[in-house]
């Protein structure tokens, strides 16, 4: 492998990924968990009405190449 200098410029490649517009959907400012008692403020960026705490749990798929997820590119 042959290492290049930092002020070398190199092309990158590839697909954006959902089709948005490029901007994050943000929600109003200054919101607070809805579970009773907590205070915590929400970010801006949450979609939820509840902080990570107090959202419900939610199954998810991890999909990984062969041999990436332990370090071994197959």
């Amino acid at each position: 492998m042959e290492l290049r200098s930092s002020n070398e410029l190199s092309a990158v490649r590839g697909f954006a990924i959902g089709g948005g517009d490029g901007h994050a959907a943000t929600y109003d400012p200054g919101r607070v968990c809805a579970h009773p008692g907590c205070v915590t403020k929400l970010s801006v960026y949450n979609a939820t009405q509840n902080c990570w705490v107090h959202e419900e749990a939610k199954e998810f798929v991890l999909r990984v190449r062969n041999g990436v997820a332990n370090g071994t590119a197959a």
